[in-house]
């Protein structure tokens, strides 16, 4: 669950936007509020937001509001995850968004929801909004139309005022800890520099990091304006007033960045601007190193991947933290990165991450494709309640890493696609493993292991979609695939035997799904062990069979040695934990046993 971001340490001024926000919302407690703070990006429209929360929850009376909930409210997707977040923590067996704002309904206390960068016009916002007469709301947004939502409760967030600009500027040129270094040219740069938060943050930032004076500043910016504007003249007037000025300020700071450097904030710039982890680059280092595409014609692009990525080695070949971190904290001195440290995430601010995707990357087809490597193979298939956690965190950045084009490489397509699946979101997912099975048929043959995956994987998208036929087809071609290609005892032989008689078993066809659940269960015993993760999952299967065969005694064993060793493997809260707690409660209820099962449940 995120928490909200503190505000920049430099945090400056807006005083007057603070105390209208804080007098709104003081205003009839127990009824609903809405606050929207819109305008251009870069303005200081989620500082503010993150100054009025540290502001009202640390107030002298106690904290203004009982919760704070941060929603990322870039896009749809992002709502979502951040609203299914909610759900998981705050409500029992709660997954969707409908859980959450079903609990905020219910929950009459003085929460705050804050959207963060609500600036997609095609959004409409309101049907995140809790059905309900109480809690309270803030929108950040680009988007003056969001104003609706608050007609009488809103601020433009435009330039600074001359003098807050100015005590901002020094704030970060000058440090109280350092004393009076640069006294002249901070009027006539703000000035420059539009009295714009963002920009004067980021000039601020290149002049403390490279000792230069605000004059000397001033000379390289109208040097460094004067040839960008020609050259971008057209497309950045397209945007707004200023955002020419951010530019060239980006710009000047890019150029001081080391290859290193600049090469990560261009990739990252291929994922969502938001909760980019170093988990996702260490979890791509340690399976690039080992990795091996079955085709050639596949093998540079992970090669450019791993020529990046060799940087945050250490000398022994594992991940050193220190040296990623250095690297990234080079990119925060100019600050066109930051570090959200409640939630352990770097992000770049909007406007940033669209200038460096758009301007500052030279081969787009290369930069994407080296993204999409690391972030492709950071994808693991394990179990544990971490990999599920980090896979659905996943989401937006694949999402990002696909938006310019098609996947780069059959085996990215893959681990994409398994996690848009594991998401729910199987037409997405078959969009990226369909051309994948046709790939692999033509160019590795019928019989290879990675075509009979890529058909096993495609049977699965088919299945969750309630395309029986389609999937049992594709079922039956993986099972005897496999059974000539890698025998009948091969662990992936016998989870495609059990995948066929999960099909059996949605097809109403009990007799044949008993069979193989039956089958591939006693070869998995041999073969695997009592406790091993895929037997406990054809114990389980073959429990449901049981139980709706009405052998209930027999569903019950097989369903408590399964939850028992689950709950020992991975947790009470694990999802796999908590779908075998409830198998066993259906069966014990079924027993007349209500009592046993309300325990369970």
């Amino acid at each position: 669950l995120k928490t909200c971001p503190q505000p920049s340490p430099v945090f400056t001024g807006r005083g007057n936007v603070i105390t209208s926000m804080t007098e709104h919302f003081a205003e009839d407690l127990g009824k609903r509020h809405i606050y929207v703070l819109y305008g251009l990006g870069g303005a200081g429209k989620s500082q503010i937001a993150y100054k009025f929360v540290q502001t009202s929850q640390t107030e002298p009376k106690g904290s203004r509001f009982s919760e704070v909930f941060f929603v990322d409210a870039t896009s749809p997707e992002t709502i979502r995850t951040d609203m299914e977040n909610i759900a998981r923590v705050k409500c029992e067996g709660g997954e969707t968004v409908e859980d959450a704002l079903r609990w905020l309904a219910d929950e009459k206390k003085e929460w705050l929801i804050l959207f963060n960068n609500a600036d997609d016009t095609s959004l409409n916002l309101s049907q995140y909004f809790p059905q309900c007469a109480h809690g309270n709301i803030l929108i950040t947004t680009r988007n003056p139309q969001l104003r609706r939502y608050a007609p009488k409760a809103n601020h433009q967030v435009a330039d600074m005022e001359p003098d807050e600009a100015k005590d901002l500027l020094i704030r970060i040129v000058d440090p109280p800890s350092k004393g009076p270094s640069h006294t002249n040219g901070d009027q006539a740069l703000s000035l420059e520099l539009g009295f714009f938060a963002l920009a004067i943050v980021q000039a601020g930032a290149y002049i403390a990091n490279t000792n230069i004076s605000i004059d000397e500043y001033l000379k390289l910016y109208a040097r460094c304006r004067g040839e960008l504007l020609e050259e971008y003249k057209d497309q950045v007037q397209k945007v707004d007033d200023y955002e020419w000025t951010v530019y060239t300020t980006w710009i000047i700071s890019f150029q001081r960045l080391s290859k290193e450097a600049a090469k990560f904030l261009q990739l990252c710039a291929f994922l969502h601007h938001d909760g980019i982890s170093e988990s996702i680059f260490e979890k791509g280092a340690t399976q690039l190193a080992s990795y091996h595409p079955a085709l050639q014609d596949e093998a540079q692009h992970f090669e450019d991947a791993r020529q990046f990525i060799d940087h945050f080695k250490s000398n022994r070949g594992d991940w050193d933290p220190l040296k990623f971190r250095k690297t990234v904290s080079e990119v925060q001195s100019y600050s066109l990165i930051d570090y959200d440290a409640p939630n352990q995430v770097y992000f770049i601010h909007p406007l940033v991450w669209e200038w460096t995707r758009t301007k500052m990357v030279s081969n787009t087809k290369v930069t994407c494709t080296t993204m999409q490597c690391i972030l492709g193979m950071s994808v693991s298939s394990e179990l544990k309640m971490e990999d599920f956690a980090f896979r659905r965190g996943l989401v937006r950045h694949i999402d990002s890493a696909l938006a310019d084009g098609k996947v780069t490489g059959s085996d990215i397509a893959e681990r994409f696609g398994r996690v848009l699946g594991e998401a729910g979101r199987w037409d997405d997912a078959e969009a990226l493993e369909d051309p994948v099975v046709g790939f692999r048929k033509e160019s590795l043959g019928m019989d290879h292991p990675d075509t009979l995956t890529s058909i096993a994987n495609l049977a699965t998208i088919y299945l969750n979609q309630k395309r029986l036929e389609e999937a049992q087809e594709l079922e039956l071609i993986v099972m005897e695939g496999r059974r000539k290609v890698l025998g009948v005892n091969d662990p992936k032989t016998l989870a495609a035997m059990n995948n066929l008689a999960s099909i059996y078993s949605r097809q109403g066809r009990w007799k044949e799904a008993k069979a193989l659940h039956v089958e591939v269960l006693g070869t998995k015993r041999q073969v695997l062990g009592e406790r091993h993760p895929s037997t406990l999952t054809s114990m389980s299967n073959l429990a449901w069979i049981y139980c709706k065969q009405g052998q209930l005694d027999e569903a019950e064993k097989l369903q408590s040695f399964v939850l028992e060793s689950r709950t020992e493997e991975f947790g009470e809260q694990h999802p796999s934990t908590l779908a075998a707690m409830g198998h066993l409660a259906t069966t014990l209820k079924k027993k007349g046993r209500a009592e046993d099962a309300g325990a369970l449940e």
